[in-house]
């Protein structure tokens, strides 16, 4: 985590609301997004594509991060 930038932030808060939206949705069937900027309105449209963004800067961040550390093998010497 501590290896994490600005963008990293970012995504992982717009994934966070956006996770937190969809909860939302299917416990109470408010959409907060659209309550907030308006039933299908390009300020939706626009929140809901940068979250999606969000998220598959995420995969791509993770997957590297993960590609990283795999191919980091220290050796662990024996006594």
């Amino acid at each position: 985590m501590k290896n994490l930038n600005m963008f990293d932030w970012v995504a992982f808060a717009l994934l966070v609301v956006g996770g937190i939206n969809w909860g939302i949705i299917s416990i109470f069937s408010t959409d907060i997004v659209s309550y907030i900027f308006g039933e299908a309105t390009m300020l939706t449209r626009l929140v809901y594509g940068i979250v999606g963004l969000s998220a598959l800067y995420s995969v791509v961040v993770l997957s590297t991060k993960a590609t990283m550390e795999d191919s980091y093998n220290p050796k662990i010497s024996t006594i």
